[in-house]
């Protein structure tokens, strides 16, 4: 395999590695953050009444 076909495919592997790194990233971000407004609502309501 020639040598400078390899950094573009190296690229486009890093590339993916990251994209997939983000959608999951992205998917945990929104879970804790349900989680985290769940949280702090039944914390006020029970400090509340």
């Amino acid at each position: 395999m020639p040598f400078f076909l390899l950094p573009p495919l190296l690229f486009c592997a890093t590339d993916f590695q990251l994209l997939q790194q983000h959608k999951l990233a992205t998917t945990g971000f929104k879970l804790w953050r349900s989680w985290f407004s769940a949280y702090l609502n039944t914390t006020f309501k029970q400090s509340g009444s």
